[in-house]
């Protein structure tokens, strides 16, 4: 019994350790797990755990890795339907999004049967819809679906789901009314989960932080947020074209422009969609 109870609690202490931000102690107490918990029921807690510890760390690279093939080699016990299955996912989307592969988490969140009421799978898309500047979308993730989930806590009221809501809602108005930013604050307090903050946007952390009594040197920030985007009319029409044509001179040609006009609007869409390729702009440019 002492054995079977160790484990449980490990995880348990190594979880609260991060909520408070203790990272340290955390990854003092990640060492006492070994093969035996990893290789138990409780092994997918601790891969949990270490995704979190990863990318607080912005070492998040060998945690996908262990996930992924624990995900493969567990099929059945962790199917995305299940607790673990989706817990596993959405982090495995998280570290994705932590090292700035938007779309292998997008293809994680798209996984068939996946448990989308859960609440870090809920907490996934609507960052995921954050770092690609589409605040409004992020609302419209956090929203859906939840008068119908009665039985649940709704995910925005849950620590992360809060401070990411708060960030969509000031991202997507400019402004955060009383009542959001007091349910994101309170969350956190309540739950004690000040690792929560690090799901706010920049401008939400000179808002919350005081509220909470936190410093921003506290707060780690794994994830690098784009502003609001959204594209103009001419920019739309060098998307509509990138997709249309094969080369920069039919591009050109198209907008009827000369190609260093061409070139200098490229770059610039590039820059405001925080792509670095064709294939990556289209892909971001989506609607």
């Amino acid at each position: 019994m002492t054995r079977r109870l160790e484990a449980p609690g490990l995880l348990a202490r190594v979880l609260l350790a991060l909520s408070d931000l203790d990272t340290d102690e955390a990854t003092r107490l990640l060492d006492f797990v070994d093969d035996g918990i990893r290789a138990s029921e409780f092994g997918w807690v601790a891969l949990h755990a270490g995704a979190t510890s990863a990318i607080f760390a912005g070492e998040s690279w060998d945690a996908i890795h262990s996930i992924t093939s624990e995900i493969v080699a567990s099929a059945e016990r962790h199917g995305p339907g299940s607790l673990s299955g989706a817990t596993l996912r959405a982090d495995l989307a998280s570290l994705y999004q932590a090292v700035g592969d938007l779309r292998a988490a997008e293809r994680t969140m798209l996984t068939p049967g996946l448990l989308r009421r859960h609440s870090g799978v809920v907490t996934s898309l609507a960052r995921q819809a954050l770092l690609r500047g589409r605040p409004e979308q992020a609302l419209n993730v956090m929203l859906a679906g939840e008068s119908a989930r009665r039985e649940h806590i709704p995910t925005r009221h849950l620590p992360s789901g809060a401070v990411v809501f708060a960030s969509a809602e000031l991202a997507a108005s400019g402004a955060l009314s009383e009542n959001t930013l007091r349910l994101a604050a309170s969350s956190v307090a309540h739950h004690r989960a000040f690792s929560a903050l690090a799901q706010a946007t920049p401008e939400l952390r000179e808002e919350l932080l005081p509220l909470v009594g936190t410093s921003a040197d506290e707060v780690p920030r794994p994830w690098e947020y784009l502003p609001r985007i959204k594209l103009t009319r001419r920019e739309r029409e060098m998307l509509d074209a990138l997709e249309t044509h094969a080369t920069l001179s039919e591009v050109a040609s198209a907008l009827h422009v000369s190609i260093n006009t061409a070139k200098t609007h490229v770059r610039a869409l590039y820059r405001k969609l925080g792509a670095h390729s064709r294939d990556e702009a289209l892909w971001l440019g989506k609607e």
